[in-house]
């Protein structure tokens, strides 16, 4: 029987919008405190609690850490349709509103940061920032020939920890894989338009061995309006599980840079130095085009 609870503890089920939803949270400071929560979304066909364990001894005592495994990973249940980034996107809204009830820096690894991206795109309202790690925005971003066939994904993930973890058997396990298998074929596919209107700061964080087309990360970081990018030299599509230290030092700076309580703007100049500054405005423009800067006549 599985063990259920509505707490918010180290690891249990919590009900959401009729889905039971597999959850880690580390406890730390609160947005109360003045640091909203961090909340990780894992890669697919993985689960929350090998992303959280990277970073636990990292970033928990400056940060409240949350993760929940998404519909059809580890050990939450599969749900219908749970197998598009339009749903993960969903999943992630709904966890924010209904579980931390307060906005949250996002930090997504593989599908995590692609369901990150799509949350932007839907709800920028509850996302402080985003962390995305190994992602890309469309599905052609991907080198040719990384994706191996459909076979040899059931086969290796039939006898990994995630798929152990599957409430519904092994069985179930290997068809939530070949499902993920033909999502990533076809998904995401956001355009560069899309992530020009997006504007929560983001750190991009790539491996320079990474599955993925580097000219497509550049352009994810031209396209967003506020990001960093970073490559990390040396390190694969794992990079967040081979450089834990690095990412964290990394996640922990821009967290810094980009918090939700910016130092207040002060005015250095005077009211008078304002006014002098206008009226020579006034007559430069005076110069150029006589009478356009006195009001019209209604």
């Amino acid at each position: 029987m599985r063990t259920r609870t509505n707490l918010r503890c180290v690891g249990g089920y919590y009900s959401i919008r009729g889905r039971d939803l597999w959850v880690e949270d580390r406890g730390g400071r609160s947005v109360r405190e003045g640091t909203p929560p961090l909340l990780f979304l894992h890669g697919g066909l993985d689960h929350s609690g090998s992303l959280l364990g990277a970073f636990d001894d990292n970033l928990r005592a400056r940060h409240r850490l949350t993760a929940f495994d998404r519909s059809g990973c580890g050990r939450s249940p599969v749900a219908s349709g749970c197998f598009t980034f339009e749903d993960k996107a969903e999943q992630v809204i709904a966890f924010i509103e209904d579980y931390l009830r307060e906005p949250a820096h996002v930090i997504g690894y593989s599908d995590g940061a692609n369901a990150a991206l799509v949350s932007a795109t839907r709800r920028p309202d509850l996302l402080c920032s985003m962390t995305l790690i190994g992602g890309n925005f469309h599905h052609s971003g991907l080198l040719p020939d990384v994706m191996p066939p459909l076979d040899a994904i059931t086969s290796s993930y039939a006898g990994s920890e995630t798929a152990r973890l599957c409430p519904e058997g092994q069985e179930q396990a290997e068809r939530n894989a070949a499902d993920t298998w033909r999502m990533w074929a076809n998904a995401p596919t956001l355009s560069p338009a899309e992530l020009q209107r997006i504007n929560t700061p983001a750190l991009i964080l790539a491996g320079d061995d990474e599955p993925i087309d580097p000219h497509h990360t550049v352009t994810m970081y031209e396209s967003l309006p506020v990001a960093r990018l970073a490559i990390v030299p040396g390190a694969s599509h794992a990079l967040p599980l081979e450089k834990p230290g690095l990412v964290a030092h990394l996640i922990g700076e821009f967290l810094a840079a980009w918090n939700r309580n910016p130092t207040p703007f002060v005015w250095t100049a005077s009211v008078e130095r304002i006014l002098a500054k206008i009226a020579r405005a006034r007559q430069r423009l005076e110069h150029i085009k006589p009478g356009c800067s006195r009001p019209p006549r209604l």
